[in-house]
Protein backbone atom coordinates (compact mmCIF):
# COMPACT_ATOMS: atom_id res chain seq x y z
CA UNK A 1 0.00 0.00 0.00
CA UNK A 2 1.92 3.32 -1.21
CA UNK A 3 -0.98 5.56 0.38
CA UNK A 4 -3.44 6.43 2.17
CA UNK A 5 -6.29 8.72 3.14
CA UNK A 6 -4.69 10.86 6.29
CA UNK A 7 -7.60 10.36 8.23
CA UNK A 8 -6.94 6.63 8.19
CA UNK A 9 -3.86 6.97 8.77
CA UNK A 10 -4.30 9.00 11.76
CA UNK A 11 -6.58 6.57 13.16
CA UNK A 12 -4.74 3.81 12.35
CA UNK A 13 -1.38 4.64 14.12
CA UNK A 14 -3.24 5.88 17.07
CA UNK A 15 -2.90 9.16 16.94
CA UNK A 16 -6.82 10.00 17.37
CA UNK A 17 -9.22 7.14 19.05
CA UNK A 18 -12.09 6.91 16.74
CA UNK A 19 -11.44 7.84 12.84
CA UNK A 20 -14.71 9.91 13.28
CA UNK A 21 -12.21 12.05 15.47
CA UNK A 22 -9.58 12.04 12.99
CA UNK A 23 -12.09 13.22 10.26
CA UNK A 24 -13.50 16.19 12.52
CA UNK A 25 -9.85 17.14 13.27
CA UNK A 26 -9.02 17.53 9.16
CA UNK A 27 -11.94 19.21 8.85
CA UNK A 28 -11.30 21.65 11.11
CA UNK A 29 -8.32 24.63 9.95
CA UNK A 30 -4.91 24.00 11.14
CA UNK A 31 -5.13 21.34 13.18
CA UNK A 32 -3.89 18.94 10.56
CA UNK A 33 -1.06 19.61 8.24
CA UNK A 34 1.44 18.35 6.14
CA UNK A 35 4.40 21.27 5.08
CA UNK A 36 2.19 23.62 7.12
CA UNK A 37 -0.63 23.60 4.70
CA UNK A 38 -4.00 22.61 6.38
CA UNK A 39 -5.26 19.33 4.73
CA UNK A 40 -8.75 17.54 3.81
CA UNK A 41 -10.04 14.49 5.54
CA UNK A 42 -9.72 12.83 2.11
CA UNK A 43 -5.36 14.00 1.04
CA UNK A 44 -3.65 10.93 0.57
CA UNK A 45 -0.17 10.55 2.21
CA UNK A 46 3.18 8.41 1.55
CA UNK A 47 6.15 7.12 3.67
CA UNK A 48 8.36 9.76 4.19
CA UNK A 49 6.02 13.10 4.66
CA UNK A 50 5.85 14.96 8.06
CA UNK A 51 2.27 15.25 9.56
CA UNK A 52 1.82 17.78 12.29
CA UNK A 53 -1.08 17.70 14.14
CA UNK A 54 -2.03 20.02 16.99
CA UNK A 55 -4.07 17.77 19.72
CA UNK A 56 -3.68 19.74 22.56
CA UNK A 57 -3.34 23.12 22.48
CA UNK A 58 -0.87 25.36 22.42
CA UNK A 59 1.72 22.41 20.80
CA UNK A 60 2.22 20.83 17.50
CA UNK A 61 3.04 17.66 17.44
CA UNK A 62 5.07 16.26 14.34
CA UNK A 63 5.44 12.78 13.03
CA UNK A 64 7.14 11.22 9.88
CA UNK A 65 5.80 8.85 7.81
CA UNK A 66 7.26 5.32 7.85
CA UNK A 67 4.97 3.35 6.44
CA UNK A 68 1.02 3.87 5.37
CA UNK A 69 -1.62 1.82 7.08
CA UNK A 70 -5.36 1.77 6.71
CA UNK A 71 -6.56 -0.56 9.48
CA UNK A 72 -5.91 0.10 13.29
CA UNK A 73 -3.02 -1.44 14.64
CA UNK A 74 -1.59 -2.71 18.47
CA UNK A 75 0.40 0.11 19.97
CA UNK A 76 3.40 -2.09 19.95
CA UNK A 77 3.23 -1.56 15.78
CA UNK A 78 2.66 2.07 16.13
CA UNK A 79 6.88 2.55 15.89
CA UNK A 80 6.92 0.76 12.71
CA UNK A 81 4.49 3.32 11.38
CA UNK A 82 5.69 6.23 12.49
CA UNK A 83 8.12 8.70 14.30
CA UNK A 84 7.60 10.92 16.66
CA UNK A 85 9.73 14.01 15.31
CA UNK A 86 7.92 16.92 17.81
CA UNK A 87 10.38 19.35 18.77
CA UNK A 88 11.32 19.90 22.19
CA UNK A 89 10.92 23.11 22.92
CA UNK A 90 6.88 22.08 22.12
CA UNK A 91 7.43 19.93 24.97
CA UNK A 92 8.67 22.53 27.24
CA UNK A 93 5.57 24.50 26.20
CA UNK A 94 3.50 21.42 27.28
CA UNK A 95 5.46 21.59 30.66
CA UNK A 96 4.83 24.99 31.08
CA UNK A 97 1.24 24.62 30.30
CA UNK A 98 0.89 21.74 32.81
CA UNK A 99 2.95 23.77 35.78
CA UNK A 100 1.02 27.70 35.05
CA UNK A 101 -2.42 26.16 34.40
CA UNK A 102 -2.75 28.62 31.56
CA UNK A 103 -5.01 26.99 28.79
CA UNK A 104 -4.07 28.80 25.48
CA UNK A 105 -0.43 29.77 23.80
CA UNK A 106 -1.29 33.27 23.87
CA UNK A 107 -1.74 33.21 27.48
CA UNK A 108 1.08 31.03 28.42
CA UNK A 109 3.31 33.47 25.94
CA UNK A 110 2.21 36.76 27.72
CA UNK A 111 2.50 35.10 31.09
CA UNK A 112 5.86 34.12 30.30
CA UNK A 113 6.92 37.33 29.22
CA UNK A 114 5.47 39.46 31.81
CA UNK A 115 7.84 36.92 33.90
CA UNK A 116 10.84 37.45 32.03
CA UNK A 117 10.76 41.22 32.57
CA UNK A 118 10.30 40.63 36.61
CA UNK A 119 12.85 38.00 36.46
CA UNK A 120 15.30 40.16 34.41
CA UNK A 121 14.78 42.88 36.64
CA UNK A 122 15.16 41.16 39.95
CA UNK A 123 18.71 40.06 38.43
CA UNK A 124 21.80 42.08 39.35
CA UNK A 125 23.16 44.30 36.15
CA UNK A 126 20.09 44.07 34.03
CA UNK A 127 17.17 46.37 35.13
CA UNK A 128 14.76 47.62 33.25
CA UNK A 129 14.83 45.30 30.14
CA UNK A 130 11.81 44.71 28.43
CA UNK A 131 10.99 43.07 25.14
CA UNK A 132 11.13 46.89 23.22
CA UNK A 133 14.63 46.65 24.08
CA UNK A 134 15.15 45.16 20.43
CA UNK A 135 15.82 41.64 21.92
CA UNK A 136 12.81 39.16 20.06
CA UNK A 137 10.24 37.84 21.44
CA UNK A 138 11.39 34.23 20.54
CA UNK A 139 14.49 34.83 22.38
CA UNK A 140 12.96 36.72 24.93
CA UNK A 141 10.35 33.52 25.07
CA UNK A 142 13.18 30.63 25.66
CA UNK A 143 15.25 32.69 28.65
CA UNK A 144 12.17 32.82 30.43
CA UNK A 145 11.39 29.26 29.60
CA UNK A 146 14.59 28.21 30.35
CA UNK A 147 14.93 30.45 33.59
CA UNK A 148 10.78 29.23 34.95
CA UNK A 149 11.71 25.59 34.36
CA UNK A 150 15.25 26.02 36.40
CA UNK A 151 13.23 27.85 38.99
CA UNK A 152 10.83 25.74 39.10
CA UNK A 153 12.87 22.32 39.49
CA UNK A 154 15.06 23.85 42.00
CA UNK A 155 12.95 25.71 43.99
CA UNK A 156 14.67 29.26 43.38
CA UNK A 157 12.43 32.13 44.27
CA UNK A 158 13.64 35.77 42.52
Amino acid sequence: MDEVRIDKWLWAVRIFKTRTIATDACKKGGRVMIDNITVKPSRTIRAGEVVQVRKSPPITFSFKVLATADKRMGAKMVPQFMENVTSPEEYEILEMNKISGLSTGSEVRAALLKKSVVIWNSLPGLSVWTTSTGMSEDIALMTTLSIFLYSCRNKVQF
